[in-house]
């Protein structure tokens, strides 16, 4: 898999890697670690970083808590001989790893999910009321249009709009 771990646990760990975060070492610190796992948890998508044998289990189980059905994987000596790898939920790598001994390097990938991103757009009378406040600020007309557009106005409405509002124009 080449010199890295990183690469070689995103390659076997089967998420959608259209993009992944690297992290380095999990924190130390259980709050830190608690408020680092809100934060992977709130940005969603893959997230890879490292752990030493003897923080292994806790982090593994700290996560369990916190998300007992996050899927990971873990790698264990990656780019060695003896490589080991194993997939499943938090909770069952927490369950599993607690009465064994963990002795190597471990990097650990998890994909939390994506939160749903959705657009609502505004009321067209709100619209035309924030083209026209732009506008009074000396928005020019090819940026208010483009704005308009984004607010969801077909752009001979929202370029319409424009040279509808009073004020002085700067582009």
């Amino acid at each position: 898999p080449g010199p890295s771990a990183v690469s070689a646990i995103l390659s076997v760990a089967g998420f959608s890697a259209t993009e992944f975060s690297f992290h380095g070492f999990f924190p130390r610190k259980k709050g830190e670690r608690e408020s680092f796992l809100a934060r992977l948890a709130s940005l969603g998508g893959i997230h890879i970083f490292f752990e030493s044998p003897e923080r292994f289990p806790s982090a593994i189980a700290e996560i369990g808590s916190v998300s007992p059905n996050l899927p990971l994987v873990v790698g264990r000596e990656l780019t060695k001989k003896f490589e080991e790898i194993e997939a499943g939920t938090a909770s069952e790598l927490a369950k599993k790893w607690k009465s064994r001994e963990p002795r190597g390097e471990f990097v650990i990938a998890c994909e939390f999910p994506r939160a749903e991103e959705t657009f609502t757009p505004i009321a067209k009378d709100e619209a035309t009321a924030l083209l026209e406040a732009l506008k009074s600020e000396g928005v020019g007309q090819k940026l208010l249009t483009k704005v308009g557009q984004a607010l969801g106005l077909s752009r001979r409405e929202a370029y319409n709009q424009g040279l509808r509002s009073g004020g002085k124009t700067r582009e």
